[in-house]
C-alpha cells in the first residue's frame, strides 16, 4: 500500500504542470457547459420565440410557402433553422417541424422527411405527430411499408387517445392496400382493445370485420 501511494505521489511530482493543465480544462468545460445552458441557450431561445411567431401566422393560415421563406420584415422557419445563435434551442426544433408540415402540404415529401426527423421533443402530440407525418410523407411517395413502420413508431410514442389509434388506423389501413389483412385486422383490434374510449374505437368493428373478411376469401 505505501508502495502504491509512493509510485502515485512520484507521478504527480513528475507530472505536476501536465495534471494542473488537464484538471483547468476539465473545469473549464464543465464551466463552459453550466454557462450555455442556464444562461446562453436559454437567452437564445427567447430571441428565437420572438423571431419565429410571424412565420406561426403564416402557418396557421395555410400560407405554407410564405411561412417557410419569411416576408420582407420577418424570417421564416428555414431562417430560423439556418441561423446559428439558434442551434441549441428548442424553437429551432420546433421550426424543424413547421417546416417539415409545410413541405408535407406542399407536396416535397422528400423535404418534408428530412425536417420532420430533425425535431427532437418529448411532449405528447408533437412528438408522436412529427414521426407520424413522416409515416404520411412515405405513403404520398408509395412506400407504404416505411409508412407502417412509422405510424406503428408513431402510435407507441408517449400512448394517448388521440394520436395512437389516428396511426394506427392508418397502419391497418396500407396493411388492406398490401394485402396484409391478418395484419390489419390486428392492428384494428389493438384500437378497439387499447383505446376503447377514443373517436377511432367507435366504428372500428366495421373495420376489423372488413379485415376478417378478406382474409377468408
Amino acid at each position: 500500500m505505501v508502495a502504491t501511494y509512493t509510485r502515485i505521489e512520484s507521478f504527480y511530482i513528475k507530472n505536476t504542470r501536465l495534471i494542473n493543465i488537464a484538471v483547468s480544462a476539465i473545469v473549464l468545460i464543465i464551466a463552459v457547459i453550466i454557462l450555455m445552458k442556464t444562461w446562453y441557450v436559454p437567452k437564445q431561445n427567447e430571441k428565437a420565440q420572438l423571431a419565429i411567431w410571424k412565420a406561426e401566422e403564416y402557418f396557421k393560415f395555410d400560407q405554407f410557402q410564405t411561412a417557410l421563406d419569411g416576408d420582407s420584415l420577418y424570417p421564416g422557419f428555414l431562417q430560423i433553422i439556418g441561423k446559428g445563435n439558434y442551434r441549441f434551442t428548442k424553437t429551432k426544433r420546433l421550426a424543424h417541424y413547421y417546416a417539415g408540415i409545410c413541405y408535407l402540404n406542399l407536396h416535397d415529401y422528400d423535404n418534408a422527411i428530412k425536417h420532420l426527423k430533425k425535431y427532437k421533443g418529448s411532449d405528447t402530440y408533437v412528438s408522436a405527430m412529427a414521426i407520424g407525418c413522416q409515416g404520411d410523407a412515405y405513403a404520398e411517395k408509395g412506400d407504404y411499408k416505411t409508412a407502417i413502420n412509422k405510424y406503428e413508431k408513431a402510435a407507441s410514442k408517449n400512448p394517448n387517445d388521440f394520436t395512437s389509434p389516428m396511426y394506427l388506423m392508418r397502419a391497418g389501413i396500407l396493411y388492406e392496400r398490401l394485402n396484409k389483412n391478418d395484419d390489419a385486422a390486428d392492428t384494428y383490434t389493438k384500437i378497439k382493445e387499447d383505446f376503447p374510449n377514443s373517436e377511432f374505437a367507435k366504428d372500428i368493428d366495421k373495420y376489423i370485420v372488413r379485415a376478417e373478411t378478406k382474409i377468408v376469401e
